[in-house]
């Protein structure tokens, strides 16, 4: 929504128009990236555009596994463990749009471990920076990655200037963006804001909250470390600047997606490839295709995240589009109170003004405390919902009390409910 205003305008909104709330002005870090997914969409349809995301993001998967393995990748059980581990937990993001400027990251971060003097490494990495920073706020991730690396180089009187380089074409890029270094607000914002708020996917994976994403995130770990100490490189490794990435799944899930997908860059930079040779796979065409198969299983058949079905926040998207032929019916006037995680698809598929949205910092805590005294059914829900005109109610099947509560009063009607979503809508007094 925020693209296409900005293709149209000119103009890219500081608040959004399709809540019943005023928002709190923000900026938007990754413009350059709402403005192409709108392009896509606007000239394509919904279904070109996840197709197209996901086809992008596969194919850079697949080419950090050619650069991974090269000529040295020897087709064994234990590297099938650590490329499954991978795949596997990458897919989990794939639904993910922001995952669009985190390709910078899986490109950039190991261009990090080297530091390299040249001209030549230099300038890739400062364009990578730029584009990431013109893409997603996740690029202000490399000031503390790059400082961290500083650090330890001090610390071990080792030569500062290359790192020192990387780090001053680090902050020179994050300001190379139309928001300038302003966008360091919005992302301290977007933290501290979620944390205070407790919302699940900023919760760290030890809470379990998010258990595929956990489990995933957890076993890549054990893994790493446990290679890592039987090669007796875990030293070196926590001297590189993907240490302190390694442990930020423990701060948030949010952030499990770091050591997920750099898990092969690690093990072939620290030289944790098992040297078990399985003589049935010497042939290179034969791994290729091999390793293009497995990726290609866990991207399609995945039990987390199958290709076709799944949505963003980990719900079944095919129920949805059953209740779409509903959804889209809804008139402009229509006023809905919705589960925050759904906000986004009916900001795209519906006319009538929704409650609240994913984007939770634009929302006041008023406002938020609103929505949690409404959705958990508390005393005097039904004023909170006649104050704001809300006719209409969609919701997940999460055992919520909301919906307990609405299905017992007979002013309100079913109009959709299935395994997954329950709508209901006022009934209109005669």
């Amino acid at each position: 929504e925020t693209g296409l205003s900005y293709l149209n305008t000119g103009v890219m909104p500081r608040t959004v128009l399709f809540t019943i709330h005023e928002n709190i002005p923000h900026l938007y870090p990754a413009r350059l990236f709402n403005t192409l997914a709108a392009a896509i969409y606007k000239y394509t349809d919904y279904k070109t555009f996840i197709v197209l995301l996901r086809s992008l993001l596969a194919i850079s998967l697949f080419i950090i596994f050619l650069r991974t393995i090269k000529k040295k990748f020897s087709f064994n059980i234990y590297n099938i463990i650590v490329l499954s581990l991978f795949g596997l937990g990458s897919t989990i993001f794939l639904d993910r749009p922001a995952m669009i400027g985190a390709i910078f990251g899986l490109f950039t971060i190991p261009l990090l471990l080297k530091y390299s003097p040249s001209f030549k490494h230099i300038t890739l990495c400062f364009i990578l920076f730029i584009l990431w920073g013109n893409l997603h706020s996740s690029a202000l991730i490399l000031i503390p990655i790059i400082g961290y690396s500083l650090v330890i180089k001090v610390l071990s009187k080792e030569n500062i200037k290359p790192t020192i380089t990387y780090f001053c074409l680090a902050a020179i890029s994050l300001f190379m963006t139309p928001e300038g270094f302003n966008f360091i607000q919005y992302t301290y914002n977007t933290i501290t804001i979620s944390g205070s708020r407790s919302l699940t996917e900023w919760s760290g994976a030890l809470r379990l909250v998010h258990p595929d994403i956990s489990l995933i995130y957890l076993l890549c770990l054990s893994l790493l470390l446990y290679s890592l100490l039987k090669n007796n490189k875990l030293k070196e490794f926590a001297k590189s600047p993907v240490f302190p990435l390694a442990f930020l799944g423990f701060i948030s899930i949010r952030h499990a997606i770091w050591p997920i997908v750099l898990l092969p860059y690690t093990f072939k930079t620290f030289q944790l490839w098992s040297k078990q040779k399985n003589t049935l796979f010497q042939n290179k065409s034969l791994n290729l295709l091999i390793i293009g198969g497995i990726s290609l299983y866990i991207m399609i058949n995945s039990p987390i995240l199958g290709l076709s079905t799944h949505y963003n926040h980990g719900h079944s998207n095919d129920s949805l589009r059953e209740a779409q032929d509903v959804i889209s019916q809804f008139s402009a006037s229509q006023r809905i109170f919705n589960q925050w995680e759904l906000g986004s698809y009916l900001t795209l598929f519906q006319k009538g003004k929704i409650f609240i949205d994913t984007r939770n910092i634009v929302f006041s805590q008023k406002v938020y405390n609103e929505y949690k005294h409404i959705i958990l059914g508390k005393k005097k829900y039904l004023k909170k919902l006649e104050y704001y005109k809300l006719d209409t109610v969609i919701l997940r099947k999460e055992g919520w009390p909301l919906i307990n509560k609405i299905k017992q009063n007979p002013a309100w009607d079913i109009i959709f409910e299935d395994k997954q979503f329950i709508i209901f809508t006022k009934i209109k007094q005669k």
